[in-house]
């Protein structure tokens, strides 16, 4: 089912800090279990306020590629945050956040409110290095992350933004995993930050050649935000930008927002963290719920990381629910090519909401929701006027497409519903899930030792 949605929405984040180097050696075997992450009761104090965090942002790479000193890369940006009644640090506001407590196209700051917050910052290039679409949502802090995305060596450049939520100092621990096992990285094991403090790492050239990349990061003395930009190069052939945001660990992962298209490619990763192999089995969400071809039953290494292919499937909106007898963690990567080059958005698994928003900006794009039940949508212009407000049957699945004047978009559901949408310009394609709203948010995901 597709409706066409008029919304509005408004983005976030940026942060700066450290770098540093290191040597790396797998590990594939004798490592301790990692902990499990369980659910906190409704109204359990946890380490995640009702504060939402507005921190990453497109950082520049240096590539040493076709970068904007050779060529125009018609660079664009925009930032907002969305609520019902919030502030962003400290300034209240209702609706779309001032365009002037904005800098440099990217909000930076932390919106507290109830109901719905959302928000993102959004750039697109046409040319360069930087070609594509990449979007950085504000996110809920948590004291486990998971980021899986992104691959090392020739061609790839990673950045880890983190900021610190906590109003005391905080260490973060850091837990590399390729496909050959979980890495020792010298100078990469831990990171530690001053109550509030931000810190920004260039990982290029410290993790050992490999395509597939997964980072755990986590705390036992505070809660963070943090977020992977990756940029890929074929040759100086621009081959994708995006920002791996955090995805949910569990037995039972769904990663929403699923658009396949005849132009581009597919896959979804899995990492298994413990140290013993775990077996995976994936099904698809879509108009029917079906096993996955050739994903029944797949063993994945211990403190390993396996691509499948979705090759095959047809053009469509999907969810895909990855089910393990062990934790594991899981994301999808989809890959827009054209004449020009390529662009890769990076899916991340993601808990059902019931209240929700996105902040779209002037971009277009699918809205993907995966359940059952009646969702009212609403969508706001870059003003947070309204545009839009419907209500629409969800069986299943059902996508809205979103207009470019659609800034924000905010759902409301009967039943919890699995949701995110895929942006898409000329040049390149970009994910943002929904934010679960504030009050939900209050029963938040811990990380607890066996």
């Amino acid at each position: 089912m597709k409706k066409t949605l008029g919304a509005l929405v408004t983005g976030i984040g940026v942060l700066a800090l450290a770098a540093g180097a290191g040597i790396a050696t797998a590990t594939p075997w004798a490592q301790p279990a990692q902990p499990r992450t369980v659910a906190a009761p409704q109204g359990q104090t946890g380490p995640r306020p009702a504060s939402l965090l507005c921190y990453a942002s497109a950082r520049s790479a240096d590539t040493g590629g076709i970068n904007a000193v050779d060529v125009d890369e018609r660079k664009s940006s925009w930032a907002g945050v969305f609520s019902g009644a919030a502030t962003f640090d400290g300034t209240a506001f209702t609706g779309a956040l001032p365009q002037q407590l904005l800098v440099s196209g990217a909000a930076v700051g932390v919106a507290s409110g109830e109901g719905v917050i959302a928000g993102a910052s959004i750039q697109t290039a046409e040319a360069g290095d930087s070609r594509g679409l990449i979007a950085a949502p504000c996110e809920w802090p948590t004291n486990t992350v998971w980021l899986v995305g992104g691959a090392s060596g020739v061609g790839n450049w990673s950045t880890l933004m983190v900021r610190n939520a906590s109003a005391t100092a905080t260490t973060i621990n850091i837990d590399v995993y390729s496909s050959t096992g979980r890495l020792e990285i010298q100078g990469l094991t831990s990171l530690s930050l001053e109550a509030g403090g931000e810190a920004t790492r260039d990982l290029t050239g410290l993790i050992p050649d490999d395509p597939r990349i997964a980072i755990r990061l986590s705390s036992e003395t505070g809660s963070f935000v943090a977020a992977m930009q990756v940029l890929q190069l074929d040759g100086v052939t621009p081959a994708g930008i995006d920002m791996v945001t955090d995805s949910s660990a569990g037995t039972d992962v769904v990663i929403p927002g699923v658009v396949i298209s005849d132009s581009g490619a597919a896959s979804l990763r899995v990492v298994n963290p413990h140290d013993e192999p775990t077996t995976v089995s994936v099904t698809t969400l879509g108009k029917e719920e079906s096993p996955l071809e050739g994903a029944q039953g797949v063993e994945v290494a211990p403190q390993s990381v396996l691509d499948l292919s979705l090759a095959g499937l047809a053009p469509g909106s999907y969810a895909f629910r990855v089910s393990a007898n062990d934790d594991v963690a899981a994301g999808v990567s989809l890959t827009h090519t054209d004449d020009d080059g390529a662009d890769v958005a990076w899916l991340a698994a993601r808990e059902p909401v019931t209240r929700g928003g996105i902040a779209a900006g002037p971009h277009e794009g699918t809205l993907v929701l995966s359940g059952n039940g009646q969702v009212n949508w609403r969508s706001y212009d870059s003003e947070g006027r309204e545009l839009d407000n419907q209500t629409l049957t969800v069986d299943k699945v059902a996508s809205v497409e979103i207009p470019a004047e659609a800034y924000y978009v905010t759902v409301e559901a009967r039943e919890p519903m699995y949701g995110a949408a895929l942006l898409h310009t000329e040049t390149g394609v970009a994910w943002l899930a929904l934010t679960q709203d504030s009050t939900a948010s209050q029963s938040v995901r811990l990380t607890v030792a066996n």
